[in-house]
C-alpha cells in the first residue's frame, strides 16, 4: 500500500529521498571516512558520497570537463567538444564521442608536468635533462645528453652542460654557449694528456655598429704547451674593413685574441688581410703585410716580416752605368737592417739582370754580414760559361769576388746567386753589386733578392 507521497511505506526513502542520515557498508568508518578500507562505501543525506574501491564494466563516468569510460580517461579544456581534448590515456588509439582523435597510451597537450622522471628503455628525462643510452641506462653508455649544467647522471655518467653526444674513451661533442654566443667543443677519445676541447665558435665584432663584423673563432686543444687557433672575419657592415683571416700558431697558455683578433699569447701569429692593414699587436711589430691578400708574418726571433715565408727586395727601375769601380751598393737590394737574433741562419737567393753597356764589364758581388758571420754562395750567368761555387764568407764580409769574362757589350746577363749564412751577432745584412770597369754595367729593373729565415 501506498500513500499519497508514493513513500510511506520505504523506511531508507520515501518519494525517492533518502529518509536515514546515511546508508553504508558495515566497513566504513563515518567518524574518519580516509580511513575507511577498500570496498567500503557511505550515501549520505547530505549530499556526500563514498566509495572505496568501485567497478564498472561497460558505464561511463562524466563531469563537467572529463569522461571516463571502457576507451580510457579523457580530459578537456572545457565541456567536453571536438577540438578541445588536452589530455588521454588510453589503451589503444581511436577517435572519442566528439570527433577528438587520440593516442595509445598517455598523452598531454596542456599544461606542465614538473618533478617527474620518465624512464623508456635507452632514456631517462628529469628534473636535470634529457639523456639518452645505447641501450639500458647504465655507466658507460651515455650517449647523447641535453641539460642546462653539467653534472653527474644517476648511473655515474659525468655529462656536459648544453647538447652534447658521447663517444668511447671520454670524447664528446659539445654544443654550449661562451660568452652568450654559440659554441661547439670537441675532444678526440682515448687521450691521456689533453685537458682542454678544441671548439668552434661565432661572435660579433662592434655589434650594432655600422662597421659590424661576423667573426668565426676555431683553435685546437691546448694541455699546458702549443696549441693552434684560427679567426675567419667577414667584411665589415659599412665596407670600411675588409674580411680577413688570422691564423695564430704556438701559443703556451690558453688561447685569447685582442680586439684585432689575433691570438695574444701567439709565438708566430699568420694573417690573411684583404684591405687595409690592422693595428700591430702589443708586444709585436706589424704581422701583416699591406697588400691586399698577401700572406706574411712577422719573425719572432728578427721582428721581419716575410710574405709567404720569405722577404723579396728588387729594383723598380734601370740603375743606370755603374760610375765608379768595386762594388756599389743598391739601396733597394739592401733592406735587413737592425738583426737582432744572436745566431740565426737564412738562405738568399737572387737573380740579376746585369746588362754590360760598354767593353770590358764585368760583375762584382759582394755580401756583407754582421761581424762574426759567416756563411757559403754559389753564383752563376746564364749567356755564358763562367760560375763560382763555394765562395766564402767570413768573419762577416767577404772579399770582391768577379765573374772571371768579361761580358758582351748589349747583352743582358741573367746571375743567379743562392747561399746560406749564419748570423752570429746583431748588426745589418747587405747585398752588394758592381763592375770592375767605371761605366761598363748597370742592373736592370726586376732583379732581386729574397731572404728567407731558416
Amino acid at each position: 500500500m501506498t500513500t499519497p507521497d508514493q513513500g510511506w511505506g520505504n523506511e531508507v526513502f520515501g518519494a525517492g529521498v533518502l529518509r536515514y542520515p546515511q546508508i553504508m557498508s558495515p566497513n566504513f568508518n563515518l567518524a574518519n571516512p580516509s580511513a575507511s578500507p577498500a570496498n567500503s562505501w557511505a550515501l549520505l543525506q547530505n549530499g556526500l558520497a563514498y566509495i572505496f574501491g568501485l567497478v564498472l564494466s561497460g558505464g561511463t563516468i562524466t563531469g563537467p570537463d572529463y569522461i571516463i569510460n571502457t576507451s580510457g580517461i579523457f580530459i578537456y579544456s572545457g565541456t567536453p567538444a571536438l577540438g578541445n581534448l588536452i589530455g588521454s590515456w588510453a589503451g589503444s588509439a581511436g577517435t572519442d564521442a566528439f570527433g577528438n582523435v587520440y593516442p595509445q597510451g598517455f598523452n598531454v597537450t596542456m599544461g606542465a608536468i614538473s618533478g617527474t622522471t620518465f624512464t623508456g628503455n635507452d632514456f631517462v628525462i628529469n628534473t636535470s635533462g634529457a639523456f639518452f643510452y645505447s641501450s639500458t641506462p647504465a655507466l658507460g653508455n651515455l650517449i647523447c645528453s641535453v641539460t642546462s649544467v653539467a653534472g653527474t647522471d644517476g648511473f655515474g655518467n659525468a655529462y656536459h652542460s648544453g647538447v652534447a653526444v658521447y663517444g668511447s674513451s671520454s670524447a664528446y661533442i659539445q654544443l654550449a654557449t661562451f660568452s652568450g654566443q654559440p659554441q661547439l667543443k670537441m675532444l678526440p677519445g682515448g687521450v691521456m694528456h689533453s685537458t682542454e676541447a678544441g671548439f668552434v665558435y661565432i661572435n660579433a665584432i662592434n655589434a650594432g655598429l655600422a662597421n659590424e663584423q661576423q667573426q668565426i673563432i676555431m683553435t685546437s686543444g691546448q694541455s699546458g704547451h702549443d696549441s693552434g687557433g684560427l679567426v675567419i672575419n667577414s667584411e665589415s657592415a659599412d665596407g670600411t674593413v675588409g674580411a680577413n683571416a688570422w691564423i695564430g700558431l704556438g701559443a703556451t697558455t690558453p688561447m685569447t685574441w685582442n680586439e684585432n683578433n689575433v691570438l695574444v699569447a701567439a709565438n708566430q701569429p699568420l694573417g690573411l688581410q684583404n684591405s687595409t692593414t690592422p693595428t700591430a699587436l702589443p708586444g709585436y711589430t706589424q704581422p701583416f703585410s699591406d697588400n691586399n691578400g698577401a700572406l706574411a708574418y712577422t719573425d719572432a726571433e728578427d721582428t721581419e716580416a716575410y710574405k709567404t715565408g720569405r722577404r723579396t727586395l728588387y729594383l723598380t727601375s734601370n740603375t743606370g752605368s755603374l760610375a765608379t769601380s768595386g762594388v756599389t751598393t743598391i739601396a733597394a737590394l739592401s733592406s735587413l737592417v737592425g738583426l737582432d737574433s744572436a745566431l740565426r741562419a737564412y738562405r738568399i737567393h737572387g737573380q740579376l739582370l746585369v746588362q754590360a753597356v760598354a767593353t770590358g764589364a764585368e760583375v762584382q758581388i759582394q755580401i756583407n754580414l754582421p761581424s762574426g758571420s759567416d756563411g757559403q754562395f754559389a753564383y752563376f750567368a746564364t749567356r755564358s760559361t763562367f760560375s763560382t761555387f763555394g765562395a766564402s764568407v767570413s768573419g762577416g764580409i767577404n772579399a770582391n769576388v768577379g765573374l772571371a769574362i768579361s761580358l758582351t757589350m748589349g747583352n743582358v746577363y741573367i746571375v743567379v746567386l743562392d747561399g746560406i749564412f749564419t748570423i752570429t751577432g746583431n748588426g745589418t745584412m747587405n747585398f752588394q753589386v758592381g763592375s770592375l770597369t767605371v761605366d761598363a754595367l748597370q742592373l736592370n729593373k726586376f732583379s732581386f733578392i729574397e731572404i728567407m729565415p731558416l
